[in-house]
């Protein structure tokens, strides 16, 4: 977003980022209590029990439905393992935490764009090689604006003495900035 604002909007972001406040307790909380895992534990069904992806759909929408009809969440571990075994699947309660677990999911994610470490890294990466390319752009500009500011303050500093059009061009020529 902030490539496609004009400038003075990202004088906002550094005071922004330093007012931010994380509340990781509750950051912990609201993937459990919003089913965010849902689809992880469906992939789970069919990756590690052979379920068929539309059983395995149907088994994580009626847990999610049960769940939420109660008030509860995915934190309840063991409401989440019954429902399964009546529902004929009968994973290891580790196994069936870690699809349900936020923070798991979300470090398993090692495709382009993911949320695992090796993809954040490497988006890191880019980043900084985008924004090193930016920095020398900048810097050229810089320059270049620079020469250019120069070249204009001494064309018009001999501009006042002038009498001609062609007096004027070989002025111009004399001051202006080489490629």
């Amino acid at each position: 977003i902030a490539t496609q604002l004009p400038g003075p909007y990202l004088v906002i972001v550094p005071g922004l980022i330093r007012s931010t406040t994380i509340n990781k307790a509750r950051m912990a909380e609201l993937p459990f209590n919003n089913f965010a895992t849902a689809t992880e534990l469906a992939n789970y069904l069919v990756r590690r029990h052979n379920v068929p992806f539309r059983k395995a759909h149907h088994v994580v929408g009626s847990l999610v439905g049960d769940l939420s009809r109660r008030g509860e969440t995915f934190a309840n571990t063991k409401a989440c393992l019954d429902h399964l075994k009546a529902n004929g699947v009968v994973a290891p309660e580790k196994e069936v935490a870690e699809a349900l677990d936020p923070r798991s999911v979300m470090m398993s994610y090692e495709s382009q764009g993911g949320t695992g470490p090796k993809a954040v890294a490497g988006m890191i990466a880019t980043m900084r090689t985008t924004l090193e390319g930016h920095r020398k752009s900048i810097a050229s500009d810089r320059a270049r604006v620079s020469t250019a500011y120069a070249a204009c303050r001494s064309i018009a500093a001999r501009a006042v003495t002038v009498k001609s059009a062609e007096e004027l061009d070989g002025v111009i020529h004399e001051f202006r900035p080489k490629e």
